[in-house]
């Protein structure tokens, strides 16, 4: 029986390695049936996280306006946490404005998950319910953290909801890979679906 041990605890490790290395995941999309299916295409995007603290409100903004590039700008820029909070607000400060497009990545919350991970069993035929229960005395619990998230996207011209995708990590770790994680998974629907061009391929000489 101690043979067994160091598979159960080489089990939790695949679990565990298999979160890390592909913790976000694709779990409800929306498209906007009224907008025609076009690649989405904005000159000025705002970036608003809404998260449990400034802190990380601007962690997130900062992080998804790296991987947009120059076109994005974090929206603590323009609106403080208190002025964030009132439609009003927001509208005047867009209002005028050259932007055209808003991304929103909102926190849903976060979830503990647990999966109990037992050695596999030898026993003779007949033993086999009395070594089962002995090896499940053996196993070990695996816990980790669900992260959900919810990334919109708004056309400020139509006032419109375009898309909107939930997603969810496995075990988050800093802001930064949270968001770039997220970025990616988007990124991939978005082309999935037609409303984010490919890039275009280099030509090969």
């Amino acid at each position: 029986m101690k043979g067994t041990i160091p598979l159960v605890g080489l089990a939790a490790l695949v679990v565990l390695s298999a979160c890390s290395l592909n913790n976000t995941r694709m779990i409800q999309v929306w498209a906007n049936p009224e907008m025609k299916v076009q690649p989405i295409h904005f000159n000025k995007i705002l970036v608003v996280a809404v998260a449990p603290n400034n802190t990380e409100r601007r962690s997130a903004e900062d992080a998804m306006v790296n991987r947009i590039g120059p076109k994005a700008t974090p929206s603590y820029n323009l609106l403080s946490d208190d002025e964030i909070n009132k439609s009003s607000t927001t509208k005047a400060a867009l209002r005028g404005s050259d932007f055209d497009g808003i991304i929103v990545l909102r926190w849903l919350g976060v979830r503990q998950e647990k999966e109990i991970m037992a050695s596999p069993t030898y026993s003779p035929m007949w033993d086999h319910y009395s070594y089962s229960w002995s090896y499940m005395q053996e196993s070990t619990v695996v816990q980790w953290k669900i992260l959900q998230l919810e990334t919109r996207i708004y056309s400020v011209k139509d006032e419109k909801l375009i898309w909107s995708g939930t997603t969810e990590t496995a075990e988050p770790q800093t802001i930064q890979k949270v968001i770039n994680d997220v970025a990616d998974v988007v990124r991939k629907q978005l082309r999935k679906q037609g409303l984010l061009a490919n890039p275009k391929k280099e030509k090969t000489k």
